[in-house]
């Protein structure tokens, strides 16, 4: 099972995403998934061996970032662009993801399936990022935020993702990343939901960055 560390879309801070990625390394996750931006890829490949995701929703910064040295593609997330009001068309998503498989086809590409889109959309979509060559998916939450950090807010912060994999894990037989409100409590609920594998964001930081991506290694293993 995949465990992805993620550092944030618009984190092109080294001194934020080094540690995070050297932490993330040492505990034995399968990757990080960083900003594509080529200086931070390159920072990132001078100082790690861990394998190098880099997502961006820009052609020119992507393929730089490959340039750099990124071993693995991903459009998305989308939840920051919702936030501030932006909502992406699934046929730009199509668009990039195609021009990226064209230019870079021995890549990994995934593509995360924005949520927003209702079941009929979102199973058209993925065929048509099948066909294209798209490599994994990944889901995404919209989950509530919690002021406590319980075991009951863990899985409540959870659920639309949750939910999202149990049905992305259905439209298609390529793998499912399960990102957006996970964490240890809810690491092995995503893969009995169907993922493959779950990325994880905004449950590490700086200070306990080794102890819960360790954490999260180890409910991924009791599952396996």
């Amino acid at each position: 099972m995949l465990l992805k560390i993620i550092t944030g879309l618009f984190c092109f801070e080294q001194t934020q995403v080094i540690p995070i990625v050297k932490a993330a390394e040492k505990a034995g996750a399968s990757y990080v998934d960083i900003a594509a931006h080529a200086p931070l890829v390159q920072a990132v490949k001078a100082t790690s061996n861990i394998t190098v995701c880099v997502s961006g929703l820009n052609f020119d910064s992507m393929y730089q970032s490959v340039k750099a040295g990124a071993d693995m593609l991903e459009i998305g997330n989308y939840e920051g662009l919702y936030e501030a009001g932006h909502f992406w068309e699934s046929e730009t998503i199509l668009n990039l993801a195609t021009r990226l498989k064209q230019r870079m086809p021995e890549r990994v590409l995934t593509v995360t399936i924005p949520y927003i889109l209702d079941l009929e959309k979102q199973m058209h979509l993925v065929q048509q990022l099948e066909a294209v060559g798209v490599d994994m998916f990944q889901t995404e939450g919209g989950g509530r935020k919690q002021s406590k950090a319980t075991i009951l807010s863990s899985i409540e912060g959870a659920t639309v993702s949750l939910a999202h994999a149990y049905q992305l894990s259905r439209l298609t037989s390529k793998p499912v990343i399960c990102a957006s409100g996970i964490t240890a409590v809810t690491a092995p609920m995503a893969i009995a939901a169907g993922a493959s594998g779950v990325g994880v964001g905004k449950a590490i930081r700086h200070e306990n960055a080794y102890k819960v991506i360790k954490q999260i290694q180890c409910a991924l293993q009791q599952v396996g």
